[in-house]
């Protein structure tokens, strides 16, 4: 409701409208937030299982050989999480005479107790580095032409899950080379764990059939030879 009060002053007449009720409204002002934002810290010391995780059972392991002969493949039960978990126990290569020259090759008994050769990197750091695993043959007395052939298929690798049991790798996740030479000359790559992928698995490479390879049977001295395979797991550069 509005009223009007008119004065009379020097010839001039002035009116004042007065506004009442809710017909008239003041011109709304703008409002900024200050502070328009605000931060609550989280902190969230979040820690791997004892030992990294798991460790897994080498696949088709029996519990506790006592055939020193014939172990299978053998358990490193890793502290952390990274690191060959296991390797094949022993590579076994009956007597056998020698050709009078030429190549020769000489299979190796497979294990009784796991029935086949295997080796595992672990890596439970959930982590996404890359790492390979490379082998080497090494002779006690320096031996040349001499070389161990692996015999593993294609480009991919299993995981274990627990208890020896395999199952395909994460697409990406790894990849595997297929029949490697083993010689004393260099190390030779067998897996690779991708770098960019999480990893948080333990990866299962089948070495399949092994032979021992001999180039020149002619030039091979009789005798019994010693050595050992070299397995080596490194962070990627």
């Amino acid at each position: 409701m509005k009223h009007s009060i008119c004065f009379v002053g020097a010839g001039i007449l002035s009116c004042t409208i007065l506004a009442t009720g809710t017909g008239v409204y003041a011109a709304d002002t703008a409002i900024s937030p200050d502070p328009a934002t605000a931060q609550t810290p989280i902190t969230a010391p979040l820690q791997l299982p004892d030992n990294g995780g798991s460790n897994p059972t080498p696949p088709s392991k029996t519990t506790n050989p006592s055939d020193p002969t014939d172990p299978g493949n053998q358990s490193n039960d890793p502290t952390v999480a990274f690191g060959i978990a296991y390797q094949p126990g022993i590579f076994s290569i009956p007597a056998t005479k020698l050709n009078e020259s030429g190549p020769q090759t000489i299979n190796v008994t497979m294990p009784q107790k796991s029935g086949t050769f295997d080796v595992g990197v672990k890596d439970k750091t959930r982590g996404t580095k890359g790492w390979t695993l490379k082998a080497q043959l090494v002779w006690d007395n320096n031996e040349q032409g001499m070389s161990i052939q692996t015999g593993h298929t294609g480009t991919d690798a299993k995981v274990n899950t627990g208890g020896g049991n395999l199952v395909d790798a994460p697409a990406g996740s790894v990849t595997a080379v297929p029949n490697v030479a083993i010689t004393s000359d260099a190390q030779a790559l067998l897996m690779t764990g991708t770098q960019g992928f999480i990893h948080n698995d333990t990866y299962d490479y089948d070495l399949g059939a092994v032979s021992l390879k001999i180039a020149n049977a002619k030039t091979t001295a009789a005798g019994t030879h010693k050595g050992h395979v070299e397995w080596n797991l490194s962070v990627a550069p």
